[in-house]
């Protein structure tokens, strides 16, 4: 799957139309299949700080649970802060490295997944690694 730039930011607008030279129609033909395209894959930040360590003692962050992201601008450290829950339990941030451009797309109003990808179980590091995906991508 080799999708261009042009591609995805109209993917990301909402503004998926047929090229104009030679095109039959003036509108896009609707997509048959979608997949999910992986935007970053990280560690949770400051997951041992909050409830993380309890919630994967009990098993609850498996391979694939949804966890659910957040713009925080008014975080007096990173006015970039993406916070992490599960279901209502704050477990965490995006790593300041890559919470830029995530903030930006919340903030913006696109909807992105988050889940969890890799949840270390036999490792003593109180760890978990997740990744935030664009849900609408159209698969080839």
């Amino acid at each position: 799957m080799n999708h261009s730039k042009r591609f995805f930011m109209q993917l990301l607008t909402g503004t998926l139309i047929t090229p104009v030279i030679g095109a039959t129609s003036t509108h896009a033909t609707p997509p048959s299949r979608y997949q999910e395209l992986l935007l970053n894959r990280f560690s949770i930040a400051g997951f041992i700080y909050y409830d993380g360590p309890l919630l994967k003692d009990e098993q609850l962050l498996s391979l694939g649970t949804a966890l659910k992201l957040r713009a925080n601008p008014r975080n007096p450290f990173d006015r970039f802060a993406v916070e992490i829950y599960f279901q209502e339990q704050l477990i965490g941030h995006v790593p300041r490295s890559d919470n830029r451009h995530i903030h930006r797309m919340l903030a913006q109003g696109i909807q992105l997944k988050c889940k969890v990808i890799a949840p270390h179980p036999d490792s003593s590091l109180f760890s978990i690694s997740a990744g935030v995906f664009l849900p609408a991508a159209l698969s080839s």
